[in-house]
C-alpha cells in the first residue's frame, strides 16, 4: 500500500469493510469507496459489531486499510442510537421538537468519542489529511 505523501484518514461511524460479496451498499459507503480506492488511505471507526472486545481489526483492501473497533451494547444505545440518533440528528436537521436528552447518553457520547480519538491516534502519519465525517 502506498497512498502517497497526504494519505486520506476517513473517521466515521460506520466502516464498510469490503467482503468477498465487495463493498458493501450505503451512501457513505458508495459515495467513499471508489475515492478511497483510488487515493489510498485509512477508514476507521465503528465495526457495526456490539461485543465487550477492544480489539482494533485491519482489514487491507488494495490501497485502503480498513481499521474498526466494535461498541458494547451500552455504547451502542446510548452514543448511537439515543444521543446521535435522539438528540444530534432532530437537533442539527432542524427539528428541536423532536429532541430527547438526557446527561448521561451524552457522557457515553463523549467517552466513545475519546476512544475513537485515542485508537486512531497511533495509526496516523505526519501529513495525512483527516476527515471526520458526520457527527456520530
Amino acid at each position: 500500500m502506498s497512498p502517497g505523501p497526504n494519505r486520506l484518514v476517513v473517521v466515521s461511524n460506520r466502516v464498510p469493510v469490503p467482503s468477498a460479496a465487495g463493498a458493501q451498499a450505503g451512501g457513505l459507503a458508495v459515495a467513499l469507496y471508489s475515492l478511497m480506492q483510488q487515493r489510498g488511505g485509512l477508514w476507521f471507526g465503528w465495526s457495526g459489531k456490539v461485543s465487550t472486545s477492544t480489539e482494533i481489526r485491519k482489514v487491507d483492501d488494495d490501497a485502503v486499510q480498513y481499521a474498526t473497533v466494535d461498541l458494547t451494547a451500552e455504547e451502542h444505545d446510548r452514543f448511537y442510537s439515543e444521543f446521535s440518533n435522539g438528540t444530534l440528528w432532530p437537533l442539527l436537521h432542524s427539528m428541536p421538537e423532536l429532541m430527547t436528552y438526557d446527561r448521561r447518553n451524552a457522557q457515553v457520547y463523549r467517552e466513545v468519542n475519546d476512544r475513537f480519538a485515542a485508537t486512531v491516534a497511533p495509526l496516523l502519519r505526519p501529513g495525512d489529511m483527516i476527515w471526520v465525517h458526520d457527527y456520530h
